[in-house]
């Protein structure tokens, strides 16, 4: 969110730059979405772990406005990154991993929670799109 409204705030400075180096913390499938909104496209994914946190960082240039409804679900590459994807990145792969047994560990305690069949429907939908991503490994 605030890296959004940075680059919401300072749209005439955002649009005197040829290109821009991002790393977004929060939100990522949301942050991909709204770069492609504004114009601009990723020409270049890259992911580290350092100190067991993962850190996306993303090379943009300008490009075209995508009109994207809010209400469309995100897509694997909004998700988790194309080209990080494509490249089967080691760290990716990682993180993805993790995210799988975090969502696991969820819903297992979600089982016994009362009124929680919104929240685990919301954490399957995540699940089944992390193990869509992990699909992309089978067979390296």
């Amino acid at each position: 969110p605030l890296m959004e409204r940075i680059l919401t705030d300072g749209a005439e400075v955002r649009e005197s730059f040829r290109e821009m180096i991002l790393q977004p913390q929060s939100d990522i499938p949301h942050f991909r979405r709204f770069v492609r909104k504004i114009g601009w496209q990723i020409t270049e994914e890259e992911m580290v772990l350092e100190d067991g946190k993962f850190y996306p960082m993303m090379k943009v240039i300008h490009g075209e406005k995508m009109h994207i409804s809010e209400d469309t679900p995100y897509t694997l590459d909004e998700w988790f990154g194309g080209m990080l994807l494509e490249r089967k990145h080691p760290v990716l792969r990682e993180y993805l991993e993790r995210e799988l047994r975090i969502r696991n560990e969820i819903l297992d305690r979600l089982k016994n929670a009362p009124n929680a069949e919104k929240r685990a429907g919301e954490i399957e939908e995540e699940k089944q799109a992390v193990s869509a991503a992990l699909e992309e490994y089978e067979g390296i």
